[in-house]
């Protein structure tokens, strides 16, 4: 609040952390009319991208994979606990520290291990959660994402490898990913 003054800094603690208690009531209004109100929605899709931003960040200052695990692990828990450990973003966090629990144990994680065991311990938590459509959906699109693109991934491999200038494949790559992604997640 103190960089950014005013209605801009609780937008972007809106949009950062999900607490909307400092946006005005016509922000909110304005937000929902224009259809961009689900941007305050905070989702394991940002606790990833602070994740990632964390363990590249700490990776740069040359410090071990095994130390970055353990902090990223640290961050994920303090982020759960500032959205209030809402379920997008324990479904998640669990499944981020399942993963950096491997790194620290000096395994490879499997996304699909990952995946049922941060199943198995929200339903653990909350058996009631097997209901919900939200859990279900997430766990769907996941499930889509961990199954299907990896042999989407390999044809894109291959057919980009007959484009005779390398700095055209990455980009190319780049938006045919991000498009491949989507369709895997909706066809779950």
């Amino acid at each position: 609040y103190s960089v950014l003054p005013n209605e801009y800094g609780a937008v972007a603690v809106a949009m950062l952390l999900g607490d909307k208690s400092a946006v005005s009531d016509d922000t909110l209004v304005a937000l929902k009319s224009a259809g961009i109100y689900h941007l305050f929605a905070v989702s394991g899709l940002h606790l990833s991208i602070w994740v990632l931003g964390v363990f590249s960040f700490l990776r740069k200052l040359g410090l071990s994979a095994r130390f970055n695990s353990a902090l990223a692990v640290l961050f994920t828990l303090m982020f759960m606990a500032l959205t209030g450990f809402t379920p997008s973003v324990s479904r998640a966090g669990i499944m981020l520290i399942v993963l950096m629990l491997g790194n620290i144990a000096g395994r490879e994680a499997h996304s699909l291990n990952s995946l049922g065991a941060s199943l198995s311990v929200i339903l653990a938590v909350n058996p009631m959660a097997a209901a919900s459509v939200s859990l279900l959906l997430s766990l769907g699109a996941t499930l889509g994402i961990v199954t299907l693109y990896q042999y989407i991934d390999k044809i894109l491999n291959r057919r980009l490898a007959n484009i005779s200038k390398r700095s055209f494949r990455k980009p190319i790559k780049a938006v045919l990913s991000v498009f491949f992604v989507s369709l895997c997640a909706t066809v779950y």
